[in-house]
Order: C-alpha cells, then sequence, then structure tokens
C-alpha cells in the first residue's frame, strides 16, 4: 500500500489485490463507531472489508443505523444477534455458549473471506474471533480507544501481532 499526500491509501503497483481485513466489534456504541470510522477509511483506501458485530436488544436500533451508513461506502457487515438466556443457568455458561457460536462464524469467516488481517476492536466478542483468526494463522491487530486496555484487550495481547492504541500509553507512577 502507498500513501498520498492527502493521506489516502491505495495499493501500490504490483499488488496482487486489495487487502482483505476482517473486523470483529461489540456491538456497543463505545466498540461500533470507532470500529466503522476505520472501517470507512480502509474501504476508501480500496481494502476489502468486513465487520462482524454483535447484535443486541438494547443497542439494536444504534448499530442498525451506524451498519446501514457505512454499507453505503461498500463495506460489508455481518451481524450476529446475541440474545440473554430465559434459562435457569448462569450468565457465564450462556456466554460460554455464545462464544462458542462467535468462534464457529468466524471460523466460516476465515474460510470463506480469507482476510489478510483480523483486527479486533475490544470487548468479550472480539475474543473468540481472534482465536479462530490464529488457529487459521491469520495477522492478528487488536485496537484499543479507551486510554488503558480494557479486559478483552488484555487477554488478547498476547495473541495479537500489533496493538493499535488512540492514546499514548501511560507512565507508570
Amino acid at each position: 500500500m502507498i500513501t498520498d499526500q492527502d493521506g489516502t491509501m491505495r495499493p501500490s503497483a504490483g499488488c496482487r489485490e486489495a487487502l482483505r481485513i476482517l473486523m470483529a466489534v461489540e456491538g456497543s456504541g463505545g466498540h461500533l463507531i470507532p470500529a466503522l470510522e476505520v472501517a470507512k477509511r480502509l474501504a476508501s483506501s480500496q481494502a476489502s472489508v468486513m465487520v462482524l458485530y454483535a447484535a443486541r436488544r438494547q443497542t439494536a436500533r444504534l448499530a442498525q443505523e451506524l451498519v446501514h451508513q457505512v454499507q453505503t461506502n461498500g463495506i460489508e457487515c455481518h451481524r450476529v444477534t446475541l440474545s440473554p438466556s430465559r434459562m435457569p443457568i448462569g450468565r457465564d455458561v450462556v456466554r460460554l455458549w455464545q462464544a462458542g457460536f462467535v468462534w464457529r462464524v468466524a471460523q466460516a469467516l476465515c474460510k470463506t473471506f480469507q482476510p489478510d488481517v483480523v483486527v479486533g476492536f475490544g470487548g468479550w466478542f472480539s475474543v473468540p474471533v481472534i482465536l479462530a483468526a490464529r488457529q487459521h494463522h491469520i495477522p492478528v491487530l487488536i485496537h484499543e480507544q479507551n486510554v488503558t486496555l480494557g479486559r478483552a484487550n488484555r487477554l488478547l495481547r498476547y495473541w495479537a501481532d500489533q496493538i493499535a492504541l488512540s492514546f499514548p500509553p501511560r507512565q507508570a507512577k
């Protein structure tokens, strides 16, 4: 990729094809908004971008509006609907089942979409996606949009090839 003077990235001569990027995003606005802004920028540089995001009842309307806006830019978005359990079992059991489901979806996308890189934007939803990417030997980047790494990104940093920070690291006192 070559960056022009205006900051736009484009494929360099001899590039076989556009970069294929799979993004894993928790469905809350704090994760989804920064991820979709990055997706728009990447798509403008001719990258092929697919966003896999969690859809929850509480944030469904916001997520749907945001996703609709970026889909007009040629960004492919896949929603994974995660519903709260009505079964009388613990939240952790439900979350484990959901993580397994997300991992299976990510496995399928790694095979069909064949991303060159997978980017996680934090939240537990990105954990099974990143682990599926590592299983397929796909490079991983995690993005932290807060001042300190969240729980998911603290865990995932061991599997990440790169970590992108929105803020400079804090100095230890």
